[in-house]
This record gives structure tokens, sequence and C-alpha cells, in this order.
């Protein structure tokens, strides 16, 4: 893994795997879509899979609740939020996952195991 500015982390590909957040207090894992550049602000949209496909909030909560109390199972989200920044807020570091690192969490989700 490595750490890296909002410059460099803005040019990467959609499919960046990656969490973010003021130094050392990173975020759920993330996947990057496309980048927002404009006057003041930056930003960048992306996927959280910590989500479950709701159409809204209120759902979202139900579904949460449903899963909570009766062990109910609902499909994990895939769709984007929009994050930003402007001036003054701290977005500033960002831990991207390399290839080797994918990889070990590929086989450490297919066989359950660390090693």
């Amino acid at each position: 893994m490595k750490v890296v500015g909002p410059e460099q982390f803005l040019d990467m590909p959609p499919g960046t795997v990656f969490a973010f957040g003021p130094a050392y207090a990173f975020s759920d894992l993330m996947v990057k879509e496309d980048s927002i550049r404009g006057d003041g602000c930056w930003g960048f949209w992306a996927m959280n899979p910590c989500g479950i496909e709701a159409d809204d909030c209120s759902e979202n909560f139900d579904r949460l609740s449903d899963m909570q109390e009766n062990g109910a199972s609902y499909p994990m989200s895939t769709s984007v939020s929009k994050y930003m920044s402007y001036d003054g807020d701290d977005m500033s570091s960002f831990l991207v996952f390399e290839e080797a690192d994918l990889e070990r969490l590929k086989a450490i989700m297919g066989n359950g195991s660390w090693d």
C-alpha cells in the first residue's frame, strides 16, 4: 500500500481501491470512480462496499434493522457517492491498495485464511 496526496489520487484511474481521511485516520475501504476538479474545490465519486442496496435512507434503515433483528440478507450496494473537499476540508491522505495488496485480499476472501 502507499499513501498519496490529493493531486496524485485524482490522477488515479477508476477502480482504484483506497481509504481516505486526515493524516492516518482513514475511512472505510472504497473504490474510486471519476475525479472532480473545480475552482476552490476538488473531489471524487466512489463506491463504499460496506453499504447495502436500498432506494432511500428509510429503506436502508429498515433493511439494516431487518438484518440485525431477523438475520435477513440484502445485496451490497454498488451506487457511488460524491466526496468533495473545499478550502479547509481535510481529506489530505489517501491509502491506496496496490496490485499485490489486492491479490492478497482476494486470497484471504477466497479461502478465509491469512496464509
